[in-house]
C-alpha cells in the first residue's frame, strides 16, 4: 500500500524489498548498488519495468523501457559477474538472453561496473562496443575502513586544511530526515543552475531514502553553519561501497568550506556502516582540462573539471570503466532505436 500523497510509507519498506534469493546471488557476486534489489524496485516507482536472473557466479537485474516503438533493456553497473571467468559470463549472457526474449527486448545496453580483462573478446560474447555510457567513465574510490586520523592523512594537505578550517569556523555535519529534503531539494536546484545540470523532482530523493533507509543503508547529509543547510548529499550503500550519489551546495558561505566537512562526514558514515570503499561517483572522463583552466586558472568550474579537482584531494584512486556494449536482439529495429539514443543521451538517464 502506498500513501495519499504516492510516496511509499516507513511502513512499507520491509515489504517492499524482500531478503530474496537475487539479493543473496548479487551480493555474493559483489554487485554494484545499481544491480541491487532496492536500486530495481526504486526503479520500479520511476518509469521502469525490471527484470532479474541470478544463479551461482553471477546476477543481472535489467531496466526496461519503451521508447521509440521498442522495448530497451538497460543493466546499469552490471551484470555482476567475474568478467574473467568465462564460464560464468557464459552462464550470466545466457541468462540475460533468455530474460530479454522473454521480455521481447530489441537491444541491451549493458553497462559493466569494472573494466574487462586484458584480452576479453568481446565479440566472442555477441557484445559489440559503442560510444554511449549512462554512468561515469570514470571515479575516484577512496578506502574509508580507516581512523579519523588515517582518513585526514590520506588527503592532499589543501583539503585537509580545508575540512578542519570547516570545523572551526563553525560548519556541522549531521544526518538528515525527510522534513529536510525540501532544503536540499532547494539546494540542489541552486547546485544545478550554477554548475549547469539537470535534477529529478523532490518525490525521487524521497523514494531514495524509503528504499534506502537510514542509518545505514543510506542517508541524507546536511552541513550547517549558523543554523542554515548550507550543503548536502545522499548517500547509498551497496555491499562493501557507499556511494556518492547526489550532492548540493549553496552559493552563499562558501568561505567556510562546507562542502569539505560534508565529504569528511561522508566517508565517515561510510566506515562506520560497515563499507570499505566510498565512491565519489564520477570525474571527467579524460585528464585534459578545459581549455579555460591553464596556466593561473585552475580553479575554473568549466564541465566537471572543479569538481574533479575538489575530488582528488581526498586520497582515493582513480577507476575506469569501459561504457556500453550492445547485445542486439532484433537487429534492424535495434540498429534503429540505437541511433535515436544516439541522439537523446538523456533517455536512459
Amino acid at each position: 500500500m502506498t500513501s495519499t500523497t504516492g510516496l511509499i510509507t516507513a511502513a512499507d519498506t520491509t515489504a517492499l524489498a524482500p531478503v530474496s534469493q537475487y539479493g543473496r546471488y548479487a551480493d555474493a557476486a559483489c554487485a554494484s548498488v545499481l544491480q541491487s534489489w532496492a536500486w530495481g524496485a526504486f526503479k520500479e516507482r520511476h518509469g521502469w519495468r525490471v527484470a532479474r536472473e541470478a544463479s551461482d557466479g553471477f546476477a543481472v537485474q535489467v531496466l526496461l523501457k519503451r521508447k521509440f516503438g521498442v522495448t530497451i533493456g538497460y543493466v546499469p553497473r552490471g551484470p555482476a559477474v567475474d568478467w574473467s571467468n568465462n564460464g560464468s559470463v557464459s552462464a550470466c549472457l545466457g541468462a540475460l538472453d533468455a530474460l530479454c526474449k522473454r521480455e521481447g527486448v530489441a537491444l541491451a545496453l549493458i553497462e559493466p561496473d569494472a573494466m574487462l580483462p586484458a584480452g576479453f573478446d568481446s565479440r566472442r560474447y555477441g557484445l559489440s562496443s559503442s560510444y554511449l555510457s549512462v554512468q561515469p567513465l570514470r571515479t575516484i574510490i577512496v578506502r574509508c575502513d580507516r581512523d579519523d586520523d588515517a582518513l585526514l592523512a590520506a588527503m592532499k594537505q589543501k583539503t585537509r586544511y580545508n575540512v578542519r578550517l570547516a570545523a572551526k569556523r563553525g560548519v556541522t555535519v549531521r544526518q538528515g530526515s525527510a522534513d529536510d529534503l525540501p532544503a536540499f531539494w532547494s539546494l540542489l536546484q541552486t547546485t544545478a543552475t550554477r554548475d549547469a545540470f539537470g535534477v529529478h523532482t523532490l518525490a525521487y530523493y524521497a523514494d531514495l531514502l524509503r528504499f534506502f533507509p537510514p542509518p545505514d543503508q543510506g542517508a541524507l547529509l546536511c552541513a550547517e553553519y549558523g543554523g542554515e543547510i548550507v550543503a548536502g548529499a545522499i548517500l547509498l550503500r551497496g555491499g562493501p561501497t557507499a556511494i556518492y550519489l547526489a550532492g548540493a551546495s549553496s552559493d552563499s558561505h562558501r568561505e567556510h568550506m562546507p562542502t569539505y566537512a560534508l565529504q569528511y562526514a561522508a566517508l565517515q558514515w561510510a566506515r562506520d556502516a560497515g563499507c570499505t570503499r566510498y565512491d565519489l561517483w564520477g570525474i571527467p572522463p579524460t585528464d585534459a582540462p578545459p581549455d579555460a583552466a591553464h596556466g593561473e586558472q585552475q580553479n575554473v568550474r568549466d564541465g566537471l573539471w572543479g569538481v574533479y579537482r575538489f575530488k582528488q584531494g581526498f586520497g582515493g584512486e582513480i577507476v575506469s570503466y569501459p561504457g556500453i556494449f550492445i547485445r542486439q536482439y532484433r537487429p534492424l529495429i535495434g540498429r534503429l532505436a540505437l541511433r535515436a539514443i544516439n541522439r537523446q543521451r538523456g533517455v536512459l538517464g
